[in-house]
């Protein structure tokens, strides 16, 4: 097993004769996410299970980099054997009755990572309120600015950045890759900014507006009040940006400027990564940017193809809105803020 660390990124190679093994026995579980919340419980605990036979050193990073304590913003794993053979095609859109795929192998992985990290949850507004989410390109959405466009570059975000129960995490597994799709990630402390600037980024001053794709309207100045960098416990800085919906708040050039500023520089911060068949990238939702290159899709069903969990370190928070499914947010929860 080899690791490479920076200071914001830490990359690990999942053992090949371990990875394999793992994908012919205890991945290969009969219990699907998307049949039932009953079958994804019983999928969940046989996930954590799973961990059980991880690695020491996959488990331990996995369980520093939950803490927050290495303050990187992004874990990869990477080396899961995927038999492209054994997918069926890539879907022609995100629901579960597009799926041809009919083993369970990369779900149960994605879930076995995520449990070390916290708790799965969705929010009903997107897909359905599925679980574990697939996302591909959809031929519809090609110029639009969700998960499942792909000929405009997918502008700089954080999931959910308006909504106070966003993820702690956000886990990203390649199940079909494409050379030409590139995922971008930058964190707030390589983004040069002026000391007026950050002063000004961390006060509730601009507006972060609610995506289409989670049923808003998608403009900046339609969503609440809130400050865009801030710091934690530990006095690490935190982020909250899409830089498709946000603005500054009517009237106040200084916002505007810091803002403008800021959004100027993301891109000489970023670390590109091209996402190859098994990688799994883990990112901090709270300390990473994210973004991806466009690409061109052939619709042919071998397109590029992601699954995507969402994870919270306290389920507890959303206890109130979710009282119709054990781990999705109700779809008329107000939420903002």
């Amino acid at each position: 097993m080899t690791s490479v660390g920076t200071q914001h990124q830490f990359t690990i190679d999942l053992p090949a004769p371990w990875a394999r093994e793992m994908m012919d026995g205890l991945l290969a579980a009969p219990f699907s996410p998307y049949r039932s919340d009953a079958e994804l419980e019983r999928l969940w605990e046989h996930a954590k299970r799973c961990v059980e036979d991880f690695p020491d050193e996959v488990r331990s990073e996995l369980i520093r980099f939950g803490s927050r304590l290495s303050g990187r913003g992004a874990l990869l794993l990477r080396g899961l054997p995927i038999a492209d053979a054994t997918l069926g095609p890539t879907p022609a859109d995100w629901t579960v009755e597009a799926l041809a795929k009919r083993t369970w192998e990369t779900e149960t992985f994605l879930l076995a990572v995520a449990s070390v990290l916290g708790e799965v949850f969705a929010f009903a507004r997107q897909h359905d309120g599925n679980v574990v989410q697939n996302v591909v390109p959809i031929s519809a959405d090609a110029y639009t600015q969700k998960g499942t466009g792909s000929k405009v570059f997918l502008q700089w975000h954080t999931e959910d950045a308006y909504d106070r129960l966003r993820a702690d995490f956000v886990a990203l597994l390649c199940v079909r890759s494409d050379p030409s799709a590139k995922t971008a990630i930058v964190h707030p402390d390589q983004v040069p900014v002026t000391p007026e600037h950050r002063k000004i980024l961390m006060q509730p001053r601009f507006h972060i507006g609610v995506d289409p794709a989670s049923g808003g309207s998608g403009r900046p100045e339609d969503g609440p009040m809130l400050p865009i960098l801030g710091e934690d416990a530990d006095g690490n800085l935190t982020i909250r940006l899409d830089t498709d919906q946000v603005c500054a708040v009517a009237g106040d050039i200084g916002a505007a400027e810091a803002l403008e500023a800021f959004r100027r520089d993301i891109p000489s911060a970023a670390r590109y990564l091209t996402l190859a068949a098994g990688d799994l990238l883990i990112l901090d939702n709270y300390r990473t940017l994210h973004a991806r290159t466009a690409y061109s899709p052939r619709f042919d069903g071998t397109d590029r193809w992601l699954q995507r969990v969402s994870i919270t370190k306290d389920l507890q928070k959303s206890a109130e809105v979710r009282t119709r499914r054990l781990r999705v947010v109700d779809l008329d929860a107000s939420l903002l803020g």
